[in-house]
Parts: structure tokens; C-alpha cells; sequence
């Protein structure tokens, strides 16, 4: 197998990783819509998103990382808001 397969192959295999990460995240936002509404809690946590994009200004890739993350915030938001 060529490199450019075998890099496809392991890019391949994280992304599924992902999905299944990400589905899982979604499902934990959707549980914390409940929780939030129970407790009159704003959507919007500030500090918590704050503490996230600390977190990823320490790492290599943080600007690719910080416009993943924003949607990804973006998207549990979405979803606490159903």
C-alpha cells in the first residue's frame, strides 16, 4: 500500500472516531438542554466556552481547532435550544 493510501487509511479511521465522538457529544448537549431548562440556566455558558478556548490555544493546530470548536458550540447550542 502506498503512503497516500496508508495516510487515507488512519484519516479514515479518526474521522469515524469523530463522528461517533460527536454523536455522543450531541446526545450529552441534549441532556443538558433538560438540565437547563429545570434550573432556569441561560444556554450561553461563557466561562465554560472561555475555559474550551484556552485549552485550545495551547495546542499546535489552535486556529483550525478554534473554527472546528465554534461550530461544534455552535451546534450543541442549536440543539439546547430545541
Amino acid at each position: 500500500m502506498d503512503a497516500l493510501k496508508t495516510y487515507r487509511k488512519e484519516i479514515d479511521n479518526l474521522d469515524e472516531i469523530l463522528m461517533e465522538t460527536l454523536e455522543k457529544r450531541f446526545e450529552i448537549a441534549k441532556k443538558i438542554r433538560t438540565h437547563k431548562q429545570t434550573h432556569n440556566l441561560p444556554i450561553t455558558d461563557c466561562d465554560r466556552e472561555n475555559a474550551i478556548f484556552q485549552k485550545i490555544d495551547r495546542k499546535t493546530h489552535s486556529d483550525a481547532l478554534k473554527t472546528v470548536y465554534e461550530t461544534i458550540l455552535q451546534e450543541s447550542k442549536r440543539l439546547q435550544r430545541l
